[in-house]
């Protein structure tokens, strides 16, 4: 046994001095993106073939018509008659057109490059290629380690985060989700402002996520080693995130501003359930949810058991994190598609990373295990995992 450890041990110190000699080459970066790619493609193909055919589907007539009339509701009852609304597959895509009054990003690109259905894919796609170089970025970023960054970055393809902008034909969450990256990406605040009002007209999901981004630039002008000199939240601290405060704000007017001048509403049909809830806890855990991020979930997990160890429980940075991270996921109890909401928290899952408080060594060494786990598991259906789920429900009963 101490043989093959002293032998894995070998293995893992030679494969990382040939990532950081390759790495010294100028055109790493882009390399590490067209890798995460293949890895996000390989992961699971997309089915571009079935794009003609949703084209010729009422759900596909009705996105078509969302893009080339931004700001308009969507009139459902056209596309799915009411005495097909709410019948299995149509109840849930007429939903998802009742609430897409306010999502004009991309019908206003659509305006643009006028494309059809192909405006959202493409968009998408590219969407997802900036996230990988993004994520990358900003790894490298924390720790000039170009290792780690990799390894994140590749980890991250093989999940479903990872490749859902190169397989999703219908929503364009990875276009709102990139424009959050961005929002970290940079520091010019009035950037920082116009990224998330874009992300909330792309999906309000973003909004309801962008406390993160908040977070974010203001855990990196503390630069937190999680001493005990940080366990206070001074208020004159607080300017640091009046972008993304401000941004929120003006997406918050600006709907109120569209809805009174042009008395427009969002739909919310199938919103709260307890239809969605019970979903949840019986048929979307545990593959439906842990697959978003796979082994990543791990890391925000060690982030907040870190800080809770250094500052104790109620510390500011051992509250604030958790806080941020369970509103960005509060969509997910709330809607059918709990592993879209989910998604929305590649912001967090990031900071938990850019922020890792263990070796660098460590961080190298859980990035290749969520690696190397990413690629070769394979989500349990009737596992263990599925036995705990069903005991446990069996004790939780509820009344329509």
């Amino acid at each position: 046994m101490e043989n093959l450890s002293v032998f894995l041990n070998q293995l893992q110190a030679k494969f990382h001095r040939r990532l950081e000699h390759a790495s010294l080459s100028h055109y790493w970066s882009l390399y590490v993106v067209l890798i995460a790619v293949a890895v996000s493609y390989l992961s699971e193909l997309p089915q571009y073939t079935a794009i003609q055919e949703f084209i010729s589907t009422p759900y596909g007539q009705a996105k078509i018509w969302w893009l080339e009339n931004p700001l308009q509701a969507v009139p459902v009852d056209h596309f799915f008659p009411l005495a097909e609304r709410h019948l299995g597959y149509n109840a849930g895509c007429a939903s998802h057109c009742d609430k897409l009054t306010f999502r004009i990003a991309l019908p206003v690109l659509h305006k643009i490059a006028p494309f059809g259905i192909w405006t959202l894919v493409i968009t998408s796609h590219i969407a997802a290629v900036a996230i990988f170089w993004m994520t990358y970025k900003l790894l490298f970023r924390s720790s000039a380690d170009s290792v780690s960054a990799s390894l994140a970055t590749w980890a991250l393809a093989g999940t479903y985060a990872g490749e859902l902008g190169f397989k999703d034909f219908y929503y364009g969450d990875a276009l709102a989700v990139a424009l959050l990256l961005g929002a970290m990406m940079t520091r010019r605040r009035w950037l920082i402002m116009l990224l998330i009002v874009v992300a909330g007209f792309t999906d309000e999901r973003a909004v309801i996520a962008a406390p993160l981004i908040a977070l974010f630039h203001y855990w990196q002008s503390k630069n937190p080693t999680f001493g005990a000199d940080q366990q206070h939240l001074k208020l004159s601290d607080l300017w640091i995130a009046w972008p993304t405060i401000c941004g929120i704000l003006i997406y918050l007017l600006m709907r109120v501003f569209l809805t009174k001048s042009f008395g427009v509403s969002s739909g919310s049909s199938m919103l709260a359930t307890i239809d969605i809830l019970r979903a949840h806890l019986y048929s979307n855990y545990p593959v439906r949810i842990l697959k978003v991020f796979e082994f990543l979930w791990t890391a925000p997990v060690l982030f907040v058991l870190f800080a809770v160890n250094k500052q104790g429980l109620f510390s500011v940075n051992s509250l604030i994190f958790p806080m941020s991270f369970s509103f960005a996921a509060m969509p997910a109890l709330l809607v059918w598609d709990v592993d879209r909401s989910l998604y929305y928290l590649l912001p967090g899952i990031l900071i938990s990373l850019f922020f890792w408080q263990f070796s660098l060594a460590s961080l190298r060494s859980f990035l290749q295990l969520c690696l190397i786990g990413t690629l070769v598991w394979v989500f349990p259906g009737g596992t263990i995992l599925r036995s705990i789920d069903f005991y446990v429900s069996s004790f939780i009963t509820f009344n329509k």
